[in-house]
């Protein structure tokens, strides 16, 4: 398996490694090359050598394939792999596997949206959907989108299953939904998604301050009997329930299940801040610890516009500081749309992963 924290720089760091102490017998290739300044060399041995510089330990070859699954990674970091022939294969086809993932911030008036009533919020959703682009694959809402009180989640977990089944299969048969459900006075905290057949990935908070918060026993836990990562078009998201996010980053966790992008569900911003933190430390800082991009919604209170936040976060500094970067220095370029409604103003930012 290959760790998703080797990013180009490390490869290139790789083959400047390969010029200087060269390629040992047993590791050159059979089939392809990487090709690289007029120079080729051994795809599998220049990965097992990137591994070593991105995080300390060499790839072992049998711990990973060569051909396709060591080809494909390297193509999709932008190098160029040839056959034995000097043939180039074909580029990484970014159009057959683009991932269209809608994060949808929601602004509103006051800090009331724990008292909004459920049937209010499933309107909104219904709202959101028939102005959602239809070539959407992934809407991602805020956590705690749905409460249950002062009863646990599992009371209304059906009831919210049957209700978005029905607005997806009405509005986009195609789309997964992911939203959070809060229950017993917010002690229980759930991620769900959820597609037009029903669940597809279920997860419960792992990482919070709040002792009275019932935690996950590991990040990757079943919750229900289900994973907390999914598969949609060949991507493998995770989902983190707002905390969750600094969690990926402060407890150094190994993306063990290999996914290829993190979902966080955020609660809410309000006047006393912590937005410009949860972008910069929580998002950007799961994004350098795994090596893939984070994507997340949140509500935002008492008016707080959301206009300039970054839903959407890659890291690509190295070992750099999280903390020494602004917002257009993480951000992945997005297109944009404001949907007003009687109960919200919802910005819905379009990404393309």
């Amino acid at each position: 398996m290959i760790n998703k924290n080797i990013h180009k720089e490390d490869v290139l760091k790789a083959l400047a490694f390969i010029e200087s102490k060269g390629v040992p017998a047993n590791r050159h290739s059979k089939k392809f090359d990487l090709s690289c300044n007029g120079k080729l060399y051994p795809p599998k041995y220049v990965l097992s050598i990137a591994a070593k510089i991105a995080t300390k330990k060499e790839l072992e070859p049998s711990q990973f394939n060569g051909g396709e699954e060591t080809n494909s990674y390297l193509r999709r970091l932008g190098f160029t792999i040839v056959d034995k022939n000097g043939r180039v294969l074909q580029t990484y086809d970014t159009k057959k596997k683009q991932l269209k993932i809608c994060t949808a911030m929601i602004q509103i008036t006051g800090d009331i949206w724990d008292e909004t009533p459920n049937d209010t919020k499933y309107e909104l959703l219904s709202d959101i959907l028939i102005k959602l682009s239809k070539s959407t694959d992934l809407l991602i809402l805020p956590a705690g989108y749905i409460n249950s009180n002062s009863n646990r989640p599992e009371k209304i977990i059906e009831e919210s299953e049957q209700t978005v089944k029905k607005l997806i299969k009405k509005h986009n048969p195609n789309l997964i939904i992911c939203f959070g459900i809060d229950g017993r006075d917010n002690k229980d905290q759930l991620a769900i998604a959820l597609n037009k057949n029903g669940i597809v990935s279920l997860g419960r908070k792992f990482h919070h301050m709040n002792k009275e918060v019932q935690l996950a026993n590991s990040p990757f836990d079943l919750e229900q009997n289900k994973q907390r990562h999914f598969q949609i078009k060949n991507r493998k998201p995770y989902l983190a329930v707002c905390y969750d996010i600094y969690g990926i980053s402060q407890k150094k966790l190994i993306n063990q299940c290999n996914c290829d992008l993190i979902i966080g569900l955020i609660h809410r911003f309000d006047n006393t801040g912590g937005d410009s933190d949860f972008a910069r430390k929580g998002l950007a800082g799961a994004s350098k610890q795994w090596g893939v991009h984070s994507y997340a919604s949140a509500v935002f209170c008492d008016d707080r516009d959301p206009s300039n936040w970054p839903s959407g976060v890659k890291w690509v500094h190295g070992k750099a500081s999280v903390k020494d970067f602004n917002y257009d220095q993480i951000r992945i370029n997005c297109t944009s749309k404001i949907l007003t409604t009687k109960s919200a103003k919802v910005h819905l930012r379009y990404f393309s992963e």
